[in-house]
Formats: C-alpha cells, structure tokens, sequence
C-alpha cells in the first residue's frame, strides 16, 4: 500500500501580508504543513494540484521552494489556471516536474488542465496525445490520474461551468483502460467525491479560502476551514481517504 498527500490551491502570495478573502495563504499553508508533520511520516509525498501561487508570480513559487525543502518530502505538482508554468518551474528549482510516478504497482500520471488566459479546464489534443503515449507504455497495475480541473460536476453551478471541456475525449481514450481506478482534482475549493466514468473524482479542501459547496453563484464558506486528503492506494487496486482540517 501507497500514501499520498494531497494540497490544493494554495494561493501563494508574493507579499507575506497580503489576504486573499481575508485569509493569508503563506499562513494557512503552514499551519497545514505543520499538521502534516505531526501526524503523517515523511516518506508519504506530497501532491499539489494547481493553483500553487495566487499571481503566478516567480517570488512566491521561490518561497514555497524554501518551505517545501523544510518538509523533508518528496513533492510533485502540477499547475492550475492561476499559476504560470515557466515561473512555477524556475521557482521550484528543488522540485523539477514529474508528469508520471510510480508508487508500489500504481502508475499516477499528472495533466496540465489550465488553458492560458481562462479560468475554464481543457486538455487539448497534445495533452491527450502524451497521455495515450503514457498508458501505451505502462506496465502499472492501477492507475491513478490528477489535474486542476474538475472532470466532473460538483453541485455547484458557477464551478461546474469551469469543468474540463474535453473530458469527453479524455473519457473515449480511458473507456477500455480497466486500470484506471480514480481521478484527483482541485480548483473547487471544496471536499467532494463524486462520479465520473464510474470512478471516483476525489478533491480537497484549500489551503487556503474555501467556497461554499451547492451554490449556483460565487460564494464563499467563511466556515469551512483549511485541510487535504490522506489518500491510501491499496495492492488491490482499492482507493481509501479521509480529509483532515486544521
């Protein structure tokens, strides 16, 4: 059996005092971080689906560089619509982009869902092109996909909106994958486990700011607060979770 942390949507600042709906990004990932290291062995990696900096400004990706390198972990990412990727790879210099990880018989393979200048996921035939190229290749019992974007709906409309345009072609290249077991996403501020394809689509809390999960327009939860997902891949193929917020 594998472990897997997932953080979502840090939101990373450039200024430490600044707040993004009234929370500080800087400070709440600590306090995640810190959490982590008191209840999780190092050897568990930690997975960031998108939305790592708030501006895609290179300072904050240099930042969390240095916060990272304090955890001891290992660290794979991948970028969300808020993030610029020629930044987020100069700035995590210490963490050069994986696409494609091992972990005892499963195969996790991250997409690049942001689409310049829009907040709404799509893949595009190149994406689907190298992930074709990825299953055709793998010699993985289970497979594990990860991308900013929802594949699937929330329940909440105005998020819903942004969901990954062509997840119906992604979905035409998995139908005869009977390895895939799950899918892991961010961006929707929120803890959800709902349906697509028949396997589970898993996201997390922020790390930030959260949004009010089953509202039609823009709505915060100024209630809910920070957290990520423990994630367990059984031999068997089994995916098992809990959400912990601090």
């Amino acid at each position: 059996m594998s472990h897997l942390l997932q953080i979502t949507d840090l939101h990373i600042c450039t200024d430490p005092a600044e707040q993004l709906a009234g929370i500080n990004s800087r400070e709440t990932l600590l306090q995640v971080l810190d959490s982590i290291a008191a209840s999780v062995p190092r050897s568990v990696p930690l997975l960031l689906t998108g939305d790592i900096a708030a501006h895609g400004e290179l300072a904050a990706y240099q930042w969390l560089n240095q916060v990272l390198l304090a955890t001891g972990r290992e660290v794979y990412w991948l970028p969300g619509n808020h993030d610029d990727l020629a930044q987020l790879e100069a700035g995590l210099v210490d963490f050069p982009r994986c696409r494609s990880v091992h972990l005892a018989g499963w195969q996790l393979l991250l997409l690049n869902s942001s689409e310049s200048g829009s907040a709404t996921g799509k893949l595009g035939s190149k994406e689907l092109d190298w992930l074709s190229g990825e299953l055709s290749q793998s010699d993985a019992s289970h497979l594990l996909l990860a991308l900013h974007h929802p594949l699937a709906a929330v329940g909440s409309a105005w998020m819903d909106a942004m969901c990954v345009a062509d997840s119906d072609e992604l979905g035409a290249l998995l139908e005869s994958e009977a390895r895939l077991r799950g899918v892991i996403c961010g961006h929707v501020h929120q803890q959800s486990c709902v349906d697509w394809c028949g396997r589970p689509q898993l996201s997390a809390p922020a790390s930030c700011f959260q949004f009010a999960p089953g509202s039609d327009e823009f709505a915060l939860d100024d209630e809910a607060r920070p957290g990520y997902r423990l994630i367990q891949l059984h031999s068997d193929g089994r995916i098992e979770s809990e959400v912990v917020r601090v």
